[in-house]
């Protein structure tokens, strides 16, 4: 894609970003998008980009560097990676993650994570495209009541 645009998420993305996040999800937002965007990009241990045609906004991918814990070293885990669906399917997420990797290996980081919900085979088959496979952790949740 000629026209296509990678580069970091800006505070004045934030608005433009949530419009395709709503596209996709087309639910109620569960969490203050714009405000945790508004902290992430005041914060250097985030890594997001945006993706753009033409100046407009088709996409984003949320990503942030933890420096140890749980027996790795400094990682990466990208939280969020979102196309507008009239863009899917021409390699802009592709182009997200392969430039999030670029800025990884740049600070350090080997390890990227990623988790989702187990029946999103479309995610499992973007992820495993770009190279991931099974990691040694174990997603485990508590209900808070």
């Amino acid at each position: 894609m000629d026209n296509l645009v990678i580069r970091k998420l800006k505070i004045e993305d934030i608005e433009a970003a949530g419009r395709v996040y709503n596209s996709i999800v087309q639910l109620p937002r569960r969490f203050d998008f714009h405000r945790e965007l508004m902290e992430q990009c005041r914060s250097s241990c985030f890594v997001n980009f945006v993706a753009e045609i033409d100046s407009e906004i088709v996409g984003f991918l949320l990503s942030y560097v933890i420096y140890g814990g749980f027996g790795i070293d400094k990682s990466a885990w990208i939280s969020l990676i979102c196309v507008h669906p009239k863009f899917m399917d021409r390699g802009i997420g592709q182009n997200l993650a392969e430039d999030a990797f670029k800025i990884y290996k740049k600070i350090g980081i080997k390890n990227v994570h990623t988790s989702f919900e187990w029946d999103s085979v479309d995610l499992l088959s973007f992820f495993k495209n770009l190279g991931f496979g099974r990691s040694d952790f174990v997603n485990l949740r508590k209900i808070i009541k």
